[in-house]
């Protein structure tokens, strides 16, 4: 993997990081405002955001490692 395709790799992860973050912002205002009818939802797009930044990262490790 060349520095070109890491750094491009790198930068998705920043962009799944910041999503999580988004995420779990939203997730706390909804327990604060007492939203529990929507939490599942919150709940279910933070998993499916830190799923994909399992796999980028288990993609990265593989990339660097070739």
């Amino acid at each position: 993997m060349g520095a070109n395709e890491l750094s491009m790799q790198l930068w998705r992860e920043r962009e799944l990081l910041e999503m999580l973050i988004f995420k779990l912002e939203e997730q706390r205002l909804l327990l604060e405002s007492g939203g529990m009818r929507w939490i599942h939802f919150a709940t279910r797009e933070i998993e499916q955001v830190l799923e994909r930044l399992r796999e980028s990262g288990l993609g990265r490790e593989v990339e660097v490692a070739a």
